[in-house]
């Protein structure tokens, strides 16, 4: 609603929001799924999510067996969703501690500062589904063709693939940084009868959508990087599990050998690990990508809208806590489905001794595997060391 008066409610205003109109206001009020997510959702994820992504980052530095290729993505990932998850909380309370009955509320200033609150939620989103998707690339070659995985692994190498993919991210989060690019002031008008309107802000800001073309692209390639990396991992963890069932029923029908099978054992532990944190990220993205990203496709593409903005409101929240908590849950995957990464975990917090820890074979096992691996990166020229990441 444009203000003929803008003058008389604020300085340099772009539009009025009006409160004392029931309409407007329900427009604009926050949905009770908002506040939701301000003081339960957001600390919830920041007071499982933090601990557990530093603490994993932790037992990597600390313990010298889990230092391999596989953790060194892992622990990118880690990085990406540490980043998200404290970056988030950070403007999301920000915007509503400073506007706590307005919806859509951003903490900036300018456009520069909705580009930047823009650019950095979307690098780590982008980031975040990279380094799955390297990590499963890494996985196929590992177990499905471990010659040309030996040829090739080398810290090295490790380090190109990661920043080649950073440097994607942060390409792709260039590219659509102006979909949010419009910042804009509304002057408030609140109700003269509210005891509360002296202490409410009159003004607060926005950072808006720009061009429909623009729209139009960032949708696009929203969904397409989503479905590019959920096919290519679907495809990925599919070959793994049909190379590991293979191998499974080789040996056994060979007769096999103690050090082969314990080899294997430790791989399907992995890949095990692995897939199912490939499915939770991609079940927990999935309403994002769909109510936001999808819908918003159809839209800009057709001008068909599916879902109104008052059913956004409600629905942005729950999509944007199943992210955070996206962010948060690995470590727990991580060691809930290997006992490798729990004793790791135990070790590197001086629990090595602790009661029950020692009595596990796995933790023995591991360690040995570890070093086996470490040997085969090392050694690539022997193809019969082997390599159990």
């Amino acid at each position: 609603m444009e203000a003929s008066n803008e003058t008389e409610i604020c300085s340099g205003g772009d539009f009025v929001i009006d409160f004392t109109d029931d309409a407007a206001a329900s427009f604009w009020t926050r949905s009770e799924n908002e506040i939701l997510l301000v003081y339960i959702g957001v600390p919830l994820v920041v007071a499982i999510g933090v601990p557990g992504n530093l603490a994993f980052l932790f037992t990597l530095f600390r313990v010298k067996e889990m230092q391999t290729i596989t953790n060194f993505y892992l622990a990118n990932l880690a990085v990406s969703d540490l980043l998200y998850i404290s970056l988030f909380a950070g403007y999301n309370t920000g915007a509503y501690f400073i506007a706590p009955d307005v919806a859509n509320t951003f903490v900036v200033t300018s456009w520069l500062g909705c580009a930047v609150v823009t650019f950095s939620l979307d690098v780590l989103y982008f980031g975040s589904n990279l380094m799955v998707t390297l990590v499963a690339i890494e996985r196929f070659y590992a177990i499905c063709h471990p010659l040309k995985s030996r040829q090739s692994r080398s810290s090295g190498r490790a380090l190109l693939l990661v920043t080649i993919f950073w440097a994607v991210a942060i390409g792709c989060s260039f590219a659509v940084v102006s979909r949010m690019s419009r910042y804009r002031t509304g002057c408030v008008m609140w109700p003269e009868d509210d005891g509360n309107s002296g202490t409410r802000p009159s003004t607060v800001n926005f950072c808006l959508p720009g061009e429909p073309w623009v729209t139009l692209c960032t949708q696009i390639l929203y969904v397409g990087f989503w479905t590019i990396g959920m096919l290519v991992n679907s495809y990925m963890y599919y070959r793994i599990v049909r190379r590991l069932g293979l191998h499974t029923f080789a040996t056994s029908a060979d007769g096999g050998n103690q050090q082969a099978e314990k080899k294997k054992k430790v791989r399907r532990q992995v890949a095990k690990m692995l897939i199912i944190s490939s499915i939770v990220y991609f079940l927990l993205q999935s309403p994002r990508v769909i109510i936001l990203n999808v819908l918003g496709l159809i839209k800009a593409a057709s001008g068909i809208t599916i879902v109104q903005q008052g059913q956004v409101t409600i629905l942005w929240p729950i999509t944007v806590f199943l992210s955070l908590v996206n962010s948060a849950v690995n470590p727990i995957i991580y060691n809930t489905t290997n006992a490798r990464y729990r004793a790791a975990i135990l070790q590197a917090f001086g629990c090595s001794t602790c009661r029950g820890v020692d009595r596990q074979p796995s933790t023995t096992a591991a360690t040995v595997s570890s070093r086996v691996a470490e040997q085969s990166e090392s050694n690539p020229a022997n193809p019969d060391q082997p390599n159990v990441e």
